[in-house]
């Protein structure tokens, strides 16, 4: 399954905080959560905090084996202790496997530069290929390693079994990555800490 991401959703400009008091919630037809106030104006909700957003998101320690993607346009350092390459049909695509065989990994590089306003609408058109239920739970734009990403975590159910979805989305000069991790819903918040490792091991290319 391939799944395609964009750049954050416009943030609308702050309300006073005595407007934001009063404000009632609602859910869009794609998951977003928006703030309704009542004069008539409205704003997207805020995304939750998740582990990591406070400190910077660099390379794990761990994460030695290089993988090179778009022909040396980005790397990928993974933990071989963890992670382990699995084979794929797809020559664009580059699955992996968790140690414990619970998670599961997945790098789609491309050449081919997607413009990021339609980045998002893609990701979640396909997702929606494969869970029709689909929704995007949380996004946010980050730096790591000196690039900049978009992290979005999407959940839905597939076959009755519900999943989550968290991955990273870039696009360049150099192509487009989609660096994705998920597992069962009720084993994420167990490999969150693994994933944020395996995600943050997206780096550029070193200076030659």
């Amino acid at each position: 399954m391939r799944i395609l991401a964009a750049v954050p959703l416009l943030l609308l400009a702050a309300l006073p905080a005595s407007a934001q008091s009063a404000a009632a919630r609602a859910t869009t037809e794609d998951g977003r959560k928006v703030l309704l106030y009542p004069d008539g104006r409205w704003k997207y909700e805020p995304a939750p905090a998740i582990a990591g957003r406070g400190r910077a998101h660099a390379r794990a320690t761990g994460a030695t084996e290089r993988i090179d993607l778009l022909r040396g346009g980005m790397t990928l350092f993974i933990d071989p202790g963890k992670w382990r390459q699995t084979p794929s049909e797809d020559p664009t695509k580059l699955s992996f496997r968790h140690a414990t065989g619970e998670a599961y990994g997945m790098v789609v590089a491309e050449r081919l530069a997607i413009p990021l306003s339609r980045l998002k609408e893609i990701a979640v058109s396909n997702a929606r290929d494969a869970a029709p239920d689909v929704k995007v739970t949380f996004e946010e734009p980050r730096r790591v390693n000196d690039v900049d990403v978009l992290a979005m975590q999407m959940e839905g159910t597939i076959q009755g079994i519900p999943f989550t979805y968290y991955g990273y989305y870039f696009s360049g000069p150099q192509g487009s990555v989609q660096l994705l991790t998920y597992t069962g819903s009720n084993l994420f918040a167990e490999y969150k800490p693994e994933f944020e490792d395996f995600l943050n091991g997206l780096t550029p290319p070193p200076p030659r």
